[in-house]
């Protein structure tokens, strides 16, 4: 077995480096084990400017949670950015919760399990007719997580998933007017291009309930740098988004709107 990860562990760094999957993997190591500065001067162009917060300070380890559908793949958050996601639900115990980004369902399941029970979690994601469109367009480099068999399968036929509404359309394009002030947190988790974020990012601010809740980023990490480049961009010049902070030893982002 130790032969088998050795193995694994020299593909990854060398070969299997020239694969995303595995360049975020390596990511994720770095950000657990704290080496931001070797990967600033590895991409000098990309630089990861909004300040950190320590997990303890947004998430206590105290808090009871559950952990489902735990086996991680490519696209999914890693489990202890699920870990945390979750810790924030039970802190917070959001009522209404939108998801950009379903996926294969695996964050919205734990969204589910987590949030009281007469929550309601909305997840946005294309519909699968959209597929050939996308490989033309500015999504291009997410087409391995939008061509997937089926959208969200890991909740299917769960007991949460009468607590799930899908959603589909292009988060650029989709009307999310019916959904203004009756957020309490929402996840942005879909397209990585710079433009995306900025425009989701807009409209899920009208989204929130009086203007309070929570709103998470995923990915913000020197591998999808344009999604880097979007949330520093919005640090410095949105000043509703001063307080945003980037949970250390993750790829998520955090604001909260008290």
């Amino acid at each position: 077995m130790y032969i088998f990860a050795l193995a694994n562990s020299l593909y990854v760094l060398t070969i299997g480096y020239i694969f995303k999957k595995n360049r975020k993997l390596v990511s994720n190591m770095c950000e657990i084990f704290g080496y931001q500065k070797f990967k600033e001067l590895r991409h000098p162009e990309i630089r990861l400017t909004i300040p950190t917060v320590d997990i303890a300070d947004v998430a206590e380890d105290t808090i009871p949670i559950e952990l489902r559908e735990m086996p991680w793949k490519d696209g999914n958050v890693t489990l202890l950015e699920l870990a945390i996601i979750n810790r924030l639900i039970r802190k917070y115990s959001p009522k209404k919760i939108l998801e950009i980004g379903t996926y294969d369902g695996r964050t919205t399941l734990n969204l589910a399990a987590n949030s009281p029970k007469d929550s309601v979690i909305y997840t946005l994601d294309l519909p699968q007719t959209d597929k050939p469109a996308i490989r033309s367009s500015a999504l291009a480099n997410d087409e391995s997580f939008v061509d997937k068999v089926k959208t969200g399968v890991r909740f299917h036929g769960t007991e949460f998933e009468k607590k799930i509404v899908q959603l589909t359309g292009d988060s650029a394009t989709f009307d999310f007017t019916p959904y203004n002030n009756s957020m309490d947190l929402v996840f942005i988790d879909g397209a990585h291009t710079y433009d995306y974020i900025l425009n989701d990012t807009a409209k899920v601010l009208k989204l929130l309930k009086g203007g309070k809740g929570i709103i998470l980023w995923h990915d913000y990490s020197w591998v999808w740098g344009d999604v880097a480049k979007a949330l520093n961009s919005l640090y410095v010049s949105n000043a509703a988004l001063k307080n945003i902070r980037h949970i250390k030893g993750t790829s998520l982002v955090i604001y909260i709107a008290k």
